[in-house]
């Protein structure tokens, strides 16, 4: 009777280890090995603040090939120009980078719209989002950029610079961060008159100058 109630114990030890082999070797989700890769955590978005600013990819209207490498560019070079006012904040080129490999690209085709650029400024808390066109008529190049409160969804003002020399598009990208935030400048002036770095400051000059 002894020898029967140690094995019964073995066995019951047996199956009880066993039990816990497989619960260790369970997948968190409930499924057996090997598990999938778990979904990376989101985090919560930060609030909007006005004073953000992102500019995301312009959209190479006219499929040339062209100028299809401004499409990424177009972020940089406004980032550079706009980041010179203190008094706003923009996002960098490499974060608007990071948040557009979520945009889905139905077809491998990546565009974008108001809602899905809105979203975009959502999640890095930019309270401006810049979108715009670019289109090749000829032998000119042409810029177009877009204004929107996100918070409201409505568009602030467009702009626009246009060019026909491949020497001009970066100083037409400078105007065209200008026009953007609305600090164009001084009505007669020949070269860079900014000498300061907030916005506020330039635009009660121009004010100055103009009255």
């Amino acid at each position: 009777m002894l020898r029967a109630l140690t094995t019964r114990m073995l066995l019951l030890a047996a199956a009880l280890a066993a039990s816990v082999t497989a619960a260790s070797a369970q997948c968190p989700d409930g499924a057996p090995p090997p598990c999938r890769g778990l979904a990376p955590v989101r985090r919560a978005a930060p609030p909007l603040n006005d004073n953000t600013w992102i500019v995301l990819p312009f959209e190479n209207q006219s499929q040339s090939p062209e100028i299809e490498w401004l499409r990424e560019a177009s972020v940089n070079l406004l980032y550079l120009d706009l980041s010179q006012w203190q008094d706003i904040h923009v996002i960098d080129d490499e974060r608007v980078a990071d948040l557009m490999r979520d945009v889905p690209a139905p077809g491998g085709v990546q565009r974008l719209t108001q809602q899905s650029g809105s979203a975009v400024a959502r999640r890095a808390g930019a309270g401006k989002l810049v979108m715009g066109d670019l289109l090749k008529v000829g032998s000119r190049t042409v810029l177009v950029a877009k204004v929107f409160d996100v918070r409201t969804g409505q568009r602030i003002r467009s702009v626009r610079q246009e060019t026909s020399h491949p020497d001009s598009l970066m100083p037409s990208f400078s105007r065209l961060a200008r026009a953007i935030v609305d600090a164009p400048p001084p009505a007669g002036a020949a070269g860079p008159v900014v000498g300061t770095t907030r916005l506020d400051a330039y635009r009660e000059y121009v004010a100055g100058l103009t009255a």
